[in-house]
């Protein structure tokens, strides 16, 4: 790492070299060759460095000599001087990682940094349960499969991987310091990982409660880094991704702490509650399909809008009319032709109505509403990051990152 970039392989053993003194460091000149030849060399001998150096199987005691090259840090108390031949080598501190979001992305971070020794992990999301969020159309239209897309997070977080988990909303995010309204109020999930429930003085170092109070709406994680996977939500339905509560202090818990769905009277940030969510939409399908005459209309052909008629027809086979609106002239714009035409032939065999080309303000995406018993709108996604700091975000909202992911700030 240096000044704020990542080097790996090759390149990053040809920028240690230039630390190095004389003729050492005129290596370094080498990475004027081309990538493939260096990374070849490179892989070469790492894969071979044992049998040509050898190894042991226990780590080598430091001597006098070797000890001052060692770095101590002064919070350590007792900490051994550069001319403590005999003081022993203090314990490495745990930096603090804080993991913001518990989707595919952020579970897989978890889960790989769990068994560090370097790290103490935190995670902040505000569901209480994990979903896998490609399958829950198929959830709603098939209340069996739910079993296999959801299951509870903290179990498996704090008690099979040894995490910490706070079910909340990051508010604000700075570059070392984080402040998180905890979903529900203070009775909502809060555990540290194994290693800071053992270690009072890592609890203490992360975690802040406003004058102390440990059942606070609020708390304030200090980290070293954030791996921020916070994910996206739509802006016209929670049905297909369930949207963060607002974070602001001031909003209230009517905002703040989640709760139930005013339309559906379930909790989405519970897993009972996101699963009663899902079925109350399975029943209103299945009376509209012992209808018949019924009619579903779907704006967005996306993806989502894609499979989701899909959905529809193939479980629900009697409803009469499904009809999907979209302003380009074919199905899944961003796909390759191919995708789109299979998809087209798709509909066509099976009675599903394409009204494509057409603005969703035109007169017949106004007499869908109106005619429809149901209407999905499954357009105007968003990201989640409200609490990114402006100059972290490009025009479009989007967070600015370089090629290995590390958050760029606007020099603007």
């Amino acid at each position: 790492l240096e000044d704020g970039i990542v080097y790996r392989g090759s390149a990053a053993w040809l920028r240690a070299l230039r630390n190095l003194r004389s003729p050492w460091c005129y290596l370094s000149h080498f990475d004027w060759t081309p990538e493939f030849i260096r990374e070849t060399v490179y892989n070469t001998v790492a894969a071979n460095r044992y049998n040509a150096l050898g190894h042991s199987d226990n780590c080598q005691r430091p001597n006098k000599a070797m000890r001052a090259r060692f770095l101590h840090s002064t919070a350590i108390k007792g900490a051994p001087t550069k001319d403590d031949a005999g003081a022993s080598i203090p314990p490495r501190i745990r930096r603090r990682l804080l993991i913001i979001g518990c989707g595919p992305a952020g579970l897989f971070v978890a889960k790989k940094m769990a068994s560090s020794t370097d790290f103490e992990v935190l995670v902040v999301e505000p569901k209480a349960f994990f979903e896998f969020t490609p399958g829950i159309l198929r959830g709603m239209c098939h209340p069996e499969a739910m079993k296999d897309l959801v299951f509870e997070l903290e179990p498996v977080l704090c008690d099979d991987l040894g995490v910490g988990y706070i079910q909340g909303v990051v508010g604000e995010l700075g570059s070392n310091r984080a402040i998180v309204r905890r979903v529900g109020g203070n009775d909502s999930i809060l555990r540290l990982g194994k290693a800071a429930e053992e270690n009072q003085d890592v609890e203490s170092n992360m975690l802040v409660y406003p004058d102390g109070n440990m059942k606070s709406d609020t708390v304030e994680i200090n980290f070293d880094f954030c791996v921020v996977a916070a994910g996206s939500a739509y802006t016209t339905s929670n049905l297909w991704k369930v949207a963060a509560p607002s974070a602001d202090i001031e909003d209230g818990a009517a905002n703040g702490a989640g709760g139930a769905n005013d339309a559906t009277n379930h909790d989405p940030y519970d897993m009972q509650g996101r699963i009663a969510e899902l079925s109350a939409e399975h029943s209103k399908l299945e009376r509209l399909n012992q209808h018949r005459s019924a009619r579903v209309s779907i704006f967005g052909a996306g993806l989502v809008g894609v499979e989701l008629a899909s959905e529809i027809r193939h479980y629900f086979p009697d409803i009469e009319r499904i009809s999907l609106f979209d302003p380009q002239p074919t199905v899944l714009p961003p796909l390759p032709q191919v995708a789109q035409k299979y998809a087209t032939s798709w509909f066509e065999r099976n009675n599903v109505e394409l009204i494509l080309g057409a603005e969703f303000n035109d007169e017949s995406v106004s007499d869908a509403e109106t005619t429809s018993d149901v209407v999905y709108r499954c357009v105007g996604v968003k990201v989640n990051t409200p609490f990114m700091p402006k100059e972290t975000l490009d025009g479009r909202g989007q967070v600015r990152v370089n090629k290995a992911m590390q958050v760029l700030l606007d020099e603007k």
